[in-house]
């Protein structure tokens, strides 16, 4: 056996180096890591925020950011990933009421994508919790021009419209939502509670929606057909 070893010189070395990239490809992979420890710790603050624990859910927040952070200009490859990883660490902060941080993972996010539908609705949410809900309109108006089908984006851009108290507006942008996906009945009662609770916006709403219900009125459609109609022959 030792002589057999003896004519492949190299050959047991460069087997065991082949084997452990196999079975350790993080460790060749620091940005990968990173993201990978970032994601780790946003969902721990997710988690410690659903229990309560807002200061360690900061804590867990705050870590995942400085991550980032530090390693972002000498490693960043993956700027997709980045511009997630941002995204979910500002949404983070948004839940705990910690708008100054949420405010700068969010412009991080945007400068690395401004095309990021994530990036843009976490930037609207930024301008929602600081109390510039018109501010916010036009990142969910650009999100939703890339991702026409993003719900989520459609519910927060009717939540601002109704922190604005325009009702017709925040009923459309509902509606978008529940077409979306008509089997959110949880999501279809909050929305609905949410304009009952303020009676002067439930009668705004309602307004609108006989509005809008007259203009498909037959005594108004049936004219415009047969002028229509008239014309065509006339010609």
């Amino acid at each position: 056996m030792s002589a057999i070893c003896q004519t492949r010189p190299g050959f047991g070395t460069s087997r065991d180096g082949m084997i452990g990239m196999a079975l350790f490809p993080g460790l060749l992979d620091r940005e990968g890591r990173v993201l990978d420890r970032a994601k780790k710790l946003t969902v721990s603050g997710d988690e410690l925020a659903a229990r309560g624990s807002t200061r360690r859910a900061a804590s867990a927040y705050e870590r995942a950011l400085g991550a980032l952070e530090s390693a972002e200009q000498s490693v960043r490859r993956r700027g997709d990933d980045w511009c997630e990883a941002y995204a979910r660490v500002s949404g983070g902060f948004l839940r705990i009421g910690v708008v100054e941080a949420a405010r700068t993972a969010a412009a991080r996010a945007l400068t690395l994508d401004r095309s990021n539908v994530h990036a843009l609705a976490c930037q609207g949410d930024v301008q929602v919790a600081q109390g510039s809900a018109g501010d916010a309109l036009p990142y969910y108006d650009a999100a939703l021009r890339i991702d026409p089908r993003a719900k989520d984006v459609w519910e927060r851009k009717g939540d601002a419209h109704a922190a604005l108290k325009q009702s017709p507006e925040a009923i459309r942008a509902y509606v978008q939502a529940v077409n979306l996906d008509p089997d959110d009945v949880d999501g279809m009662a909050a929305r609905a509670v949410e304009l009952l609770r303020d009676g002067d916006r439930w009668r705004r709403a309602r307004a609108a929606a006989v509005e809008r219900a007259h203009q498909f009125d037959a005594a108004r459609i049936v004219p415009r057909y047969e002028q229509l109609y008239q014309r065509l022959v006339e010609t």
